[in-house]
């Protein structure tokens, strides 16, 4: 039979457990050091045999030994029959919530490419969360689970424990393994808060390299410090130290108020 829609609890963990220990090959397991893969789920289970997927809805959950997913529906995807095929990809829909030991990652929808330990992410309300800080986004977030890099669009707010905030429309951000922010490039309507010397900074691009601590703002700079502001085209920021220096281009001369 190609098509199976398990329709009780018990049942349905039956033949979970049954995929579970045929799904993977030993050459796929040793690439994601799992072996095993469970999924559960509440309502029902649809095995299509014929078009090489399962889904699971009502309070599905995928565990395996790197990761867990929840969400109210997951379909995964697999490549070749039951014992020497792969699994492609898992897609979870609706409260949807990806979580491992570095980070958590919660939106609307998931879409966990194994072959590429990839994870994309599409939808308002877009949150990932890690030891030492917090990514929204309203568009899309890409994880390059490998490279612990994430791109990301749409109203970008990027939280960074004892450093301070960063907003734009584009960024781009690589996460170390300690799960701190090493670096991170803003692009389009840039703002950035500093906690440790109380500044706003505004620009058409930023990049922060937190190993060197220092910030890069290029385009239509404002630097605040509360009612003071100094205009200009380039700045550093050294914030290890607490100095700030901006330039202009040939055309424009930097320009600033500070009150008494």
């Amino acid at each position: 039979m190609m098509y199976y829609t398990a329709k009780n609890y018990q049942t349905k963990f039956f033949i979970i457990f049954i995929v579970n220990l045929f799904f993977l090959s030993s050459s796929f397991a040793d690439g994601v050091d799992s072996n095993s893969l469970e999924i559960t789920a509440n309502e029902n289970l649809e095995w299509d045999q014929k078009q090489n997927r399962i889904v699971a809805q009502g309070n599905a959950k995928v565990k395996t030994n790197n990761f867990i997913i929840n969400a109210d529906v997951i379909t995964g995807s697999y490549i070749g029959k039951i014992g020497k095929g792969n699994i492609k990809n898992l897609i979870a829909t609706k409260n949807a919530k990806f979580s491992s030991k570095e980070t958590t990652i919660k939106a609307n929808k998931i879409d966990y490419d194994f072959i590429n330990n990839i994870i994309d992410v599409k939808g308002k309300n877009i949150e990932m969360a890690f030891e030492k800080g917090l990514i929204i986004s309203q568009k899309s977030l890409i994880f390059y689970n490998l490279d612990k890099k994430a791109l990301v669009e749409g109203n970008v707010f990027i939280k960074i424990n004892n450093k301070g905030n960063i907003k734009a429309e584009k960024v781009s951000i690589i996460i170390n393994q300690n799960g701190e922010v090493s670096s991170v490039k803003a692009i389009d309507n840039v703002e950035i808060f500093l906690d440790g010397i109380e500044q706003n900074l505004f620009s058409d691009e930023a990049i922060f390299d937190n190993s060197a601590s220092r910030i890069d703002l290029i385009g239509n700079i404002v630097l605040y410090y509360g009612a003071n502001f100094v205009k200009g085209d380039r700045a550093f920021i050294d914030l290890k130290n607490g100095i700030s220096k901006i330039s202009s281009d040939s055309k424009n001369n930097v320009s600033g108020t500070f009150t008494k």
